[in-house]
């Protein structure tokens, strides 16, 4: 009975690395794509000045690239550890193998941090995405726009590739949220499997006498 409650958590912790991996993956190509489509420049957090009903100035600076550096980087470094962690113990599964008992108490430290880091990025990039959107409304234009949603197709973005820009963040930013819960799943699997498997190891066994 051991053995399958702590396979199926097993099980459950890899399917979660393996679906962490795309949600990184579509966060960095939204994130990045979006970035390229303005020139460069990082909107997540950027000022919009209206210089008349039609023509207006986006204002970013180091501050605003380290939003979109820390989005993009993130999740490309969890991705590779995704992916490799989670074959491991799949290899480990499939070969009915026992892991090296320490990755589990590291695998929890790392998902501790994980968890924290990805909360934190999913938050910048509500936030961004919120101050770009609320300066794109706030203008002169602000009785033309109803929603930022809107602006992709009514603003004329003069040189700009924005048509798409709230759609791709939007769906970033999901993927952000939907992240963060599968680290903190993962923790808990994690911290699960660990307390459970000490606990069992410290049950002394039926002796015959």
């Amino acid at each position: 009975m051991e053995l399958h409650i702590l396979t199926i958590v097993l099980i459950l912790e890899i399917i979660l690395l393996y679906a962490s991996s795309l949600t990184g993956l579509s966060i960095a190509v939204f994130v990045g794509k979006t970035k390229n489509d303005f020139q460069g420049q990082c909107i997540l957090g950027a000022d919009v000045k209206w210089n008349t009903s039609s023509n207006f100035v986006i204002y970013t600076d180091a501050s605003n690239a380290s939003k979109c550096a820390y989005c993009i980087g993130l999740h490309i470094v969890l991705l590779l550890f995704s992916l490799v962690y989670a074959t491991y113990w799949l290899v480990t599964l499939m070969f009915k193998k026992e892991g090296v008992r320490i990755f589990q108490i590291l695998s929890i430290v790392l998902y501790g941090i994980f968890t924290f880091l990805v909360f934190v990025q999913a938050g910048v990039l509500t936030r961004g995405l919120n101050r770009f959107c609320n300066g794109l409304t706030s203008g002169d234009m602000e009785s033309h726009i109803e929603s930022c949603q809107e602006s992709q197709d009514i603003v004329r973005w003069r040189g700009l590739e924005g048509a798409s820009f709230y759609n791709r963040l939007k769906k970033a930013e999901t993927a952000s949220w939907l992240a963060a819960v599968f680290w903190l799943i993962m923790l808990v699997l994690a911290a699960f499997r660990w307390i459970y498997e000490k606990r069992q190891s410290s049950v002394p066994k039926n002796t015959i006498t």
